[in-house]
Formats: structure tokens, C-alpha cells, sequence
């Protein structure tokens, strides 16, 4: 088993220790070394019945609670989302992908970059329970933005792709609860 608790085997994101570590700090350092993030943070919302929240010992979830309040440290990947822009891309050439629900962006704000591109998914063809999820690119540029376009797919009983796009993720949505696959 590689997971423990939502980390890798032998590293845990959301230390200190990690964010230093020589290897990764050579490329961050690097100003001729664009990053690219590329991410699937685990989500554990803190507060289920007799759930601990172990994450909120971690020194990250401590440096994010010194800027951020409230329910967005509540979800442990909404920690992975905030550092990645905190800590890891420091640069406008730099950019973060990220597979995640859309939360983070509608209702936490935890990202005010550009939008480049995005798409409306349903997770229920990633092994997860059906629900949209989203895959965006963001650059590493600031802006203000309070809406975004996503592109929507979803796939048919025969493994077809069906381009939801033009119908608006409400659709896809709406396909999603009803299952109609």
C-alpha cells in the first residue's frame, strides 16, 4: 500500500521537511526551471462522526489557518491547493493543474489566477462516485475572476465521449444525479 492517511508512503506534503527538501527546493530556486504542478489532492473534510482530523496537526494546515479562516480548513485537499501557490510556483511562466471539485474556486476562493482552460467531468469514470469534477489550468498570473468556463464531458454505456459543452455543466449535473449514462 502506498497511501497512508492521504500521504505517500515515506514523504507527507504538508510538512515542512517536504516543502525544503533540497530536490524540490533546486527547481523552485531555478529561475530559468518553469513548474508545472499537476495535482489530485486527496479530499477529507474535517468534522464526520468521530473523524479525526489529523491533517490540522500538520505544519501546513498551521501556516494556511495564519491566512485563511472558516470552512476552507476543512477540506485537507483545499491545504494542497493553497500551498501549491504559496510555495511551489513563483513565477508567471509556472502553472497548476488540478483535478478537483470546484468548491475551492466557487465557494473558498482560494484561487485568484488566470484561468486558461478547464473541463467538467464525471468522477464516476474515475473509479469515484458519480458527481462533477473538475480538471483546470491555471497560470500563475493574478487576476480577479469570478467565473469560468468549463468544458463538459461525459461518456455513454458504450464508451462514447458525449460533448456536453454547449449544454453547460448544469447538464452535466443533471446527468450525473440522474445517472443517465
Amino acid at each position: 500500500d502506498v497511501f497512508d492517511n492521504g500521504t505517500v508512503l515515506g514523504a507527507n506534503a504538508l510538512t515542512e521537511d517536504y516543502i525544503n527538501n533540497k530536490t524540490i527546493q533546486q527547481y523552485i530556486k531555478n529561475e530559468k526551471c518553469t513548474i508545472i504542478m499537476l495535482e489530485n489532492p486527496p479530499y477529507r473534510e474535517a468534522g464526520g462522526k468521530g473523524e479525526k482530523a489529523t491533517f490540522k496537526n500538520e505544519y501546513l494546515f498551521k501556516e494556511m489557518s495564519k491566512e485563511k479562516k472558516g470552512v476552507v480548513l476543512n477540506d485537507l485537499a483545499n491545504i494542497f491547493i493553497w500551498s501549491a501557490f504559496k510555495y511551489y510556483l513563483r513565477q508567471q511562466t509556472d502553472s497548476y493543474i488540478i483535478y478537483s471539485p470546484l468548491k475551492y474556486f466557487k465557494q473558498q476562493n482560494l484561487i485568484n489566477k488566470k484561468f486558461i482552460k478547464g473541463y467538467g467531468l464525471n468522477r464516476k469514470h474515475f473509479h469515484a462516485q458519480p458527481n462533477t469534477i473538475s480538471c483546470i489550468l491555471w497560470s500563475n498570473i493574478d487576476q480577479n475572476i469570478n467565473e469560468i468556463k468549463l468544458d463538459a464531458f461525459n461518456i455513454d454505456e458504450k464508451n462514447n465521449q458525449i460533448d456536453l459543452t454547449d449544454k453547460g455543466i448544469e447538464h452535466l449535473s443533471k446527468d450525473v444525479n440522474d445517472q443517465n449514462f
